[in-house]
């Protein structure tokens, strides 16, 4: 997991992608946009067997990040998520 000062957007393209933002761990399909704010840790990781299409878009020239101890795709929560995902299952984000 990582964090920094700026946004970050991914456009994922194409592809299946899971991913810890903060506290939540969800997957996503392509196509789809996902914003991850300001200083919030986050990590994301291909879950198919081919590339997954994803731009990284950062609205600053800034570049100064965080790299955190913690590994959230380690945990059997995380695993349970991807092997759901990878079944056609796939966990969304809260939304609040």
């Amino acid at each position: 997991m990582h964090t920094h000062a700026g946004e970050e957007a991914h456009v994922l393209l194409e592809g299946q992608i899971l991913y810890a933002l903060g506290e939540e761990i969800f997957t996503m399909e392509g196509p789809y946009i996902v914003n991850i704010p300001p200083m919030v840790p986050h990590s994301f990781q291909n879950l198919g067997d081919r590339l997954a299409e994803l731009v990284v878009i950062f609205p600053t020239n800034v570049w100064e990040y965080d790299v955190l101890d913690s590994f959230p795709f380690a945990t059997p929560r995380a695993k349970a998520i991807a092997e759901e995902a990878k079944r056609g299952r796939h966990v969304q984000p809260n939304k609040e």
